[in-house]
């Protein structure tokens, strides 16, 4: 992993000549809050993965959360516990729950999409430690476990965008120092994902953070995500809301062509100033899947832009 450290206003020449290609350092880097409209409250859980419903409800109870009531299909027939990645109550889970043995991560049931303003509150309910938690968004593709690794999770691939507790945003396997590290107590972590304007914010109890993540793909729907190595790590998700920004008529028509057609829009019976709207979408589609290398920029590929704010950042090699 490249460690790099910036001090000041901007990174150093070497640091800044070997991202410049991918990562663009702005001055004008917004270092305010992000006006948003008037959002409606929501209320969505985390996505439960296949477990069984009886070895979940014991690791509840093992680690002190009360559960006296039986559930339908559940069964006392098997009473081996196994060692569940992430147990899920709800607006709650529950993080290795045994025994850490490697990376796991969570989806949560919202769907965000290019028209959806959404915003919510991770609550972590212990001292933030461990290798690494992450806080972010991610596709259906999005890793969720990495075994036996001890490892930032969110932001490994294109299929993900991660924020770390170390205050490292993480996107492609390309990661940069964006804002301060999380508190280590009573910590409260919040997300706006603002699809129409294609960018991710984050917040810290309750406070503007960064916005480290702009010009994000979203032709593919994105789900909330969290990833924690650290035994025992419990997170509540919180004060959800959302609105949803309609496209216009061409434009909701425009993106249903483009889906069904895919590279064969030259050939539709289409006005020429549509064809080349279409062209553009199905460029920037390319563009923003391509998966970069990860040991040296490639000068062609354009994936994302971090917008850093006027702070002093550092990144360091995990210990």
């Amino acid at each position: 992993m490249i460690s790099i450290r910036f001090f000041g206003d901007a990174p150093p020449a070497a640091a800044a000549a070997q991202m410049s290609k991918r990562v663009v350092y702005s001055d004008t880097a917004p270092n305010e809050a992000p006006r948003v409209p008037q959002m409606y409250p929501d209320c969505w859980p985390f996505a439960k993965e296949s477990t069984k419903p009886v070895q979940e409800r014991k690791i509840w109870e093992k680690s002190g959360k009360s559960s006296t009531e039986s559930r339908p299909g559940e069964s006392e027939d098997n009473n081996n516990l196994t060692n569940l990645e992430a147990a899920v109550w709800g607006n709650e889970v529950l993080f290795h729950p045994v025994y850490a043995f490697g990376t796991a991560g969570i989806r949560g049931a919202k769907e965000l999409t290019a028209t959806s303003i959404v915003y919510w509150d991770t609550r972590v309910c212990q001292n933030l430690f461990g290798t690494s938690i992450m806080f972010g968004v991610g596709t259906k593709h999005a890793a969720t476990r990495a075994r036996s690794q001890f490892v930032d999770l969110l932001g490994e691939d294109e299929h993900s965008y991660g924020l770390n507790q170390k205050g490292i945003a993480r996107h492609c396997g390309m990661e940069i120092a964006v804002c301060d590290p999380l508190p280590y107590r009573d910590c409260v972590v919040g997300i706006l994902f603002d699809g129409p304007g294609r960018k991710i914010s984050f917040y810290r109890n309750g406070e503007y953070l960064c916005t480290p993540f702009t010009e994000i793909d979203v032709s593919e729907t994105l789900y909330p995500m969290v990833s924690s190595t650290a035994q025992q790590s419990r997170f509540i998700v919180e004060n959800q809301s959302c609105l949803y920004v309609a496209h216009s008529l061409t434009e909701a028509a425009l993106l249903r062509v483009h889906s069904m057609s895919g590279s064969s829009y030259a050939h539709l019976p289409l006005p020429r100033t549509l064809v080349l709207r279409l062209g553009q979408m199905e460029r920037r589609r390319h563009s923003l899947r391509r998966t970069p290398t990860k040991t040296r920029p490639v000068a062609t590929i354009g994936v994302y832009t971090f917008r850093i704010p006027r702070c002093t950042m550092g990144v360091e090699d995990d210990q």
